[in-house]
């Protein structure tokens, strides 16, 4: 997710803005606790009744059998610590039962020096764990209002888009849990483009788009709105591309003002950034600059380092990544996209079906 939108009208003033301006055979979990216990090097130093002055009491794993229960939330199998082989060498899956649950909601995970870290940002981390026997991600985050648009994606499944499994929140606490499917091997569309070079061919990445198509196209079909589509919040699992991350995504039917938008502005459609109810159509649109972006192997307003300027850029003067007048049916479509009026955008069947003949 990018910076929520507050205030647009402030954002599109002329005195504002201008244009100068997890492994499933493991058995080895390791159960993260906020706390003042920290683990160094392979023994757990605890202040358990320590005074101001007095010496730290250290506890030897040796002394611990196998899941011995250390604390109301910590549990440690001591199994996976080789000899000779230092804690800190060795990653863990976070095992995501009930006490632990409340544990993350309440304290959050400070210290990733054991977890398996799948993703980093300033949304929170996503780990690596085992929940009900399967190896799972989970996204910590701290709590808000855009937790909640994380439920939305609770009732959607389909094979281009990654299955939430649970939300898990508490008004009392600070952070959310949210459980995913788990993939391995796989690496956001950003990644992937930026590492590829020019292996990819353009079927692939037709392919890719098509993928992203069907995923969006079943989000509108259960009257959910993304509201972030581009490329980092896209999984490539394989040859499959799957949607993820709803931290921004809406019901259509509880879109109401004022609206609060934390998409990526350079994937939003302009009626959002003057301040509009999103649609269905607002996705296309961000489709539209993914599409793009794909295609064309760059980064959209890359030579913009003003993100105010953007934003009046494509509101004011109607900016787009390509100016250039469509050469082939494919940049007709991307440039049909991102029309500035809404109801002049193609539908997501007449984009998949463009996309069809050109794979």
């Amino acid at each position: 997710m990018g910076t929520p939108l507050k205030q647009l009208s402030a954002f599109l003033s002329p005195k504002v803005l201008s244009p100068q301006v997890l492994s499933p055979h493991s058995s080895r979990f390791l159960l993260v606790s906020k706390s003042d216990r920290k683990i160094v090097g392979n023994r757990l130093v605890s202040p358990i009744n320590q005074k101001s002055n007095s010496a730290v009491k250290k506890l030897d794993f040796s002394t611990f059998k196998e899941n011995r229960l250390l604390s109301d939330h910590v549990k440690i199998n001591v199994t996976d610590f080789d000899k000779g082989i230092k804690a800190s060498t060795r990653k863990k899956d976070i095992l995501i039962n009930t006490p632990n649950k409340y544990d993350i909601i309440r304290n959050g995970v400070e210290d990733d020096r054991f977890l398996n870290i799948l993703g980093k940002g300033g949304f929170g981390k996503v780990v690596r764990a085992v929940h009900k026997g399967k190896t799972v991600a989970i996204k910590i985050i701290k709590r808000s209002q855009f937790t909640l648009r994380e439920k939305n994606a609770l009732d959607l499944s389909h094979s281009n888009i990654v299955k939430t499994l649970d939300v898990t929140e508490n008004q009392m606490e600070t952070f959310a849990i949210i459980i995913m499917e788990y993939f391995p091997f796989c690496e956001n569309l950003e990644e992937k483009l930026s590492s590829a070079g020019e292996d990819l061919g353009e079927n692939v990445v037709l392919q890719y788009a098509k993928d992203i198509c069907e995923g969006l196209s079943h989000c509108h079909s259960r009257g959910i709105l993304h509201l972030d589509v581009k490329p980092r919040n896209v999984l490539v699992c394989g040859s499959v591309c799957k949607i993820c991350d709803f931290g921004n995504s809406m019901k259509v039917s509880e879109i109401e003002i004022p609206f609060i938008h934390q998409g990526t502005i350079h994937y939003t459609a302009p009626e959002i950034l003057l301040g509009k109810l999103p649609s269905e159509e607002s996705d296309i649109y961000s489709f539209g600059v993914l599409l793009w972006q794909i295609l064309e192997r760059r980064n959209p307003y890359s030579e913009i380092d003003n993100i105010d300027t953007v934003i009046y850029m494509v509101v004011k003067c109607k900016l787009r990544p390509d100016m250039i007048e469509p050469k082939n049916e494919l940049s007709k479509l991307y440039q049909a996209c991102w029309n500035s009026e809404p109801s002049n955008r193609p539908s997501l069947a007449t984009i998949s079906e463009v996309l069809s003949k050109n794979c």
